[in-house]
């Protein structure tokens, strides 16, 4: 018979694709928070909670990449 057991040692960090970028760095400070009860809830309006998006792309034209960001209940931000 053979045991297992996951084990203690630290792993590696894995490779990945995208760097996670704080907002002290960004300037980022965005929240989509959205409230949970009884009559509005993720099982009564389940696309609701998916979130609104982020899209990016140049939109003053300065050679730059824009983030804008949409929220459901707030307003959104470029």
């Amino acid at each position: 018979m053979t045991f297992t057991r996951c084990s203690s040692e630290k792993t590696e960090k894995k490779q990945t694709l995208f760097t996670e970028i704080g907002p002290d760095h960004s300037g980022i400070v965005f929240a989509n928070n959205l409230p949970f009860d009884e009559e509005f809830n993720i099982y009564t309006y389940r696309n609701f909670y998916n979130g609104g998006g982020v899209g990016f792309g140049d939109i003053n034209n300065d050679g730059l990449i824009d983030v804008y960001l949409n929220g459901n209940l707030y307003p959104n931000k470029l």
